[in-house]
């Protein structure tokens, strides 16, 4: 049985340095208390500082406890070249006296993006900028960036006609998976024809109410998502 029953992490800027902070919650599950002994293992050249608990974890028969783990980017490695650099850390866990893991988990930390002051957005100016000189440069940036116009100079008209509204309005509640959006008796996948409309596509069987229109409530749901999204990027 495994020991790691629940991780928490923060992260943060702590002055200048950037420190990333795990809680770990060990659960003794054999009625049995032990003394387990955490390990780090990482590659060669790992850049960060890490603090693992202070002695062994004394766990309890059946018991719980939370121990703590950090790990610190130090300023000198947050760079324009080391932006989002990610490194692996592997955490093991065991009993006292046994050379046998008896839980490991992986955490990951990554070299942050450069702290902003609050509050603030995903991107700034000069992402947009950035942005807007690869669109010249590269094809590929060219391509993304009219399919974002595109889709900004398609509001309203297109969110109107694909879920055959007569105004651009919020789906009336929240949605369903799209796994519901199939036919029960012939299990393909059924057909939008406008509201309370989700035909069969072989024998044009009507299915309407809970859960299929909460599928399409659904698709309304994240297309206007993204299309709040693409509406301000041109505005940026």
């Amino acid at each position: 049985m495994g020991l790691v029953s629940n991780l928490q992490p923060s992260s943060g800027y702590q002055g200048s340095d950037f420190v990333y902070r795990f809680a770990i919650k060990l659960q003794e599950r054999t009625r049995a208390a032990r003394t387990i002994i955490p390990r780090a293992i990482f590659q060669e050249g790992y850049p960060f500082r890490l603090r693992l608990p202070d002695g062994p974890i004394q766990l309890p028969a059946d018991g719980e406890v939370q121990t703590d783990v950090e790990v610190t980017i130090p300023s000198t490695g947050i760079r324009d070249d080391t932006r989002l650099d990610l490194y692996r850390l592997d955490l093991a866990f065991s009993d006292q006296g046994s050379e046998l893991e008896a839980d490991a988990l992986t955490l990951e930390t990554a070299i942050p993006l450069p702290g902003r002051s609050r509050p603030h957005v995903l991107i700034d100016a000069n992402d947009i900028q950035r942005m807007n000189q690869w669109s010249v440069s590269a094809a590929w940036a060219a391509a993304h960036r009219n399919a974002i116009l595109q889709a900004a100079d398609s509001w309203p008209a297109a969110y109107i006609k694909n879920y055959h509204l007569t105004e651009a309005a919020l789906p009336p509640e929240g949605g369903q998976w799209s796994m519901w959006y199939i036919c029960p008796q012939h299990s393909v996948s059924l057909r939008y024809e406008g509201p309370a409309r989700n035909v069969c596509p072989i024998d044009g069987k009507n299915y309407s109410g809970w859960p299929y229109d909460q599928v399409i409530y659904s698709r309304m749901h994240d297309y206007l998502a993204g299309i709040a999204r693409d509406l301000g990027w041109p505005i940026g």
